[in-house]
């Protein structure tokens, strides 16, 4: 027997005792302390907030049933995370200790202690290996631009893709077929009758081939937007399907796809040397001569890679006088270096298309081929030269950029039937000649955005009173506009400015403003009502602004004068408490002569309906198209049956 004097703590049984303590020889093994460690093999549930770490470990041995000594000294001001879950034993006292420096150790005889981790020796052999770098295959980004580094997760919303894989398989003709047999929400309109020209609608936006058509979705090709500048249309045709890699569609009005992105995005992204490999051939060969051969091959050194994709279809067309032809190649040469990434790539594509529209139902009963006019033809053009890249800077920051040229050729005939002639009122409207302006192009630097004015005042309303009248009168008609110059788009009376804007904008288009109304609007001009005459306005109402005759009254002027004082007096002015009537003196049109010689062609009075119109030499009637209703044989002999376009678009 051995007497020691020391100070120590035990925990998990129910002894915690401080003093001298009489140990049992060396080599005895405790039956209850055998027990507790086989207990202590059982995974527990635990719930140890986290706190004094003394007091943690109290709980911790209590809860899993085994004898823990140790020197309080070691636990003083420590702290541990806590502990919540199930744990075993071991688990449970690592998860506890992490961070203190501490560690549990158990003996032969199954009794647990807690000591300090020891110190590494330091004759530890050091090992220096030489740098491995690792390139992982990159992972499936989305986004406008290559390089961006963004995942489906990474965009609020309903992301949709489609995989070269599925893109092959699909067997699809055309863009519009694909995307209408893969993605939802969207629907084709093949109007013109050719697989190339169809509209794709998605969720009721629409991109289509046909100038006229109100676009509102963005299509991406390697991050160049290929809605054309004219017209923001999408010639599907000039896309070739074989060198896509991938296809994603982006839901809303997501700002990164910029402006015109009103209801979504298509996102494409081309094939290269480095994730396709080989050679691949597809022939197709079908009724009314149709035949297309698809080709691509890709290549790479793991530096250098080149990818070449070519689609050529050729067809006679199911219906009458509609063959096409589509002839598209794409080639791309990349870099790939540890963190340099570039691409140079060309489209060409040469395209003769046919789609002679629709059928009326009784042309139709009697052959389905048939066509109702033609030609109806679309001859594209396109040259696109493409470099971009992107630099890895870190897992953080990345930098891409592209540089682009494209250049893209239009020629449409055009021949579609017009029948809109059998009312009288259908006025003829000729052209405007070479040189001609029928709108009057005012200068406009207020805050109010009306014409720029000036305000000539008249106390008591009366001319005499008004120095600048005075001078206008004494100079024989020659306005000083020093006199006035302090007037010059002068603050307004707020309910006269509030007319003023609601006339001007009413006028500017009248028939816009009459026609293209909201379906729930009454068809009220929206402006303001004349308001009765006041005390001081010489039983005038008192202010007007007549919207509707503002070229009438200061464009069919004939002089070269910027202002014509006496054409405020009636329509142009507002009324002060003093009695002072202010005119509103618009200053001319910058075009004057020009917009006033036109508009002196139109037929009746200024303002009705008979823009550009002619009267008829022999009746003295305003001519109409087909003359119904008068003695006039028309502008053409005869029903018209058809208008025929010629259109040549160049687009840079």
């Amino acid at each position: 027997m051995k007497n020691t004097t020391y100070q120590q703590a035990v925990l998990g049984g129910v002894l915690l005792s401080f003093g001298s303590v009489g140990l049992a020889a060396d080599g005895a093994v405790t039956t209850d302390a055998r027990q507790a460690y086989q207990l202590s093999q059982k995974s527990h549930q635990y719930n140890i907030n986290a706190g004094d770490l003394t007091k943690a470990l109290n709980q911790y041995a209590q809860k899993a049933g085994v004898p823990l000594v140790f020197d309080p000294g070691l636990t003083q001001g420590k702290t541990s995370q806590g502990l919540n879950g199930e744990y075993g034993l071991n688990e449970g006292f690592s998860a506890l200790l992490q961070g203190t420096g501490l560690e549990v150790v158990e003996n032969a005889q199954g009794e647990f202690s807690l000591r300090r981790k020891p110190k590494a020796q330091n004759n530890e052999t050091s090992l220096n290996l030489e740098e491995v770098q690792v390139r992982a295959k990159r992972f499936y980004e989305i986004g406008p631009l290559p390089g961006l580094g963004l995942t489906k997760e990474q965009i609020p919303g309903n992301v949709q893709s489609i995989t070269s894989e599925e893109i092959k398989n699909s067997h699809a003709l055309s863009m519009a077929d694909l995307m209408n047999s893969k993605l939802q929400s969207v629907n084709v309109n093949d109007y013109q009758g050719n697989p190339f020209q169809m509209d794709v609608t998605y969720r009721g936006f629409t991109a289509s081939p046909q100038l006229g058509t109100p676009q509102g979705l963005s299509v991406f090709f390697d991050g160049i937007r290929v809605n054309e500048p004219f017209g923001d249309v999408v010639n599907w045709d000039m896309i070739p399907m074989n060198a896509l890699a991938g296809v994603d569609v982006f839901p809303g009005s997501n700002p990164i796809f910029g402006l015109g992105t009103l209801g979504g995005a298509f996102a494409m992204k081309t094939k290269d040397g480095f994730n396709h490999e080989g050679v691949d051939v597809k022939v197709l060969a079908g009724s009314y001569g149709r035949k297309q051969l698809q080709v691509t091959s890709g290549w790479n050194n793991g530096t250098i890679g080149l990818f070449g994709a070519g689609n050529f279809f050729l067809e006679d067309g199911w219906r009458e006088n509609s063959p096409s032809k589509v002839n598209q190649f794409f080639g791309k040469a990349s870099y790939r270096g540890d963190k340099l990434d570039l691409n140079l790539s060309t489209l060409i594509v040469g395209n003769d298309l046919v789609g002679n529209g629709l059928l009326p139902s009784e042309m139709y009963q009697q052959s389905r081929r048939g066509v109702f006019t033609s030609p109806d033809s679309t001859d594209n053009r396109l040259k696109q030269f493409q470099l971009s890249g992107s630099y890895f800077v870190n897992d953080n920051f990345s930098i891409t950029a592209q540089a682009y040229r494209r250049d893209s050729k239009r020629h449409s005939i055009g021949g579609d039937v017009y029948t809109d002639h059998e009312e009288l009122s259908n006025i003829y409207n000729r052209n405007l000649n070479p040189g001609e302006e029928y709108t009057c192009l005012y200068n406009s630097s207020n805050k109010y955005g009306l014409p720029d004015y000036y305000i000539i005042d008249l106390p008591n309303n009366d001319f005499f009173q008004s120095d600048f009248i005075l001078d206008w009168i004494t100079n024989g008609g020659v306005p000083n506009l020093s006199l006035i110059e302090h007037t010059f788009n002068q603050d307004l009376p707020e309910d006269f400015a509030n007319a003023a804007m609601a006339e001007f904008k009413y006028s500017q288009s009248l028939l816009k403003s009459i026609f293209y109304v909201p379906a729930d609007h009454d068809g009220t001009q929206d402006v303001p009502p004349t308001p009765p005459p006041t005390s001081y306005s010489n039983g005038e109402p008192e202010y007007m602004f007549s919207g509707n005759s503002i070229s009438g009254n200061f464009e069919l002027i004939g002089d070269e004068h910027p202002i014509s004082p006496f054409t405020g007096l009636a329509g142009f002015y507002y009324y002060t408490p003093d009695g002072t009537k202010h005119l509103f003196t618009p200053i001319k049109a910058i075009n004057g002569e020009n917009c006033r010689a036109t508009q002196k062609t139109a037929a009746g009075f200024y303002g009705d309906n008979a823009y550009l119109s002619e009267i008829d030499p022999k009746t003295g009637d305003i001519r109409v198209v087909n003359g119904g209703g008068t003695l006039q044989t028309g502008v053409v002999e005869g029903t018209p049956t058809a208008v025929l376009t010629d259109n040549q678009i160049n687009q840079l």
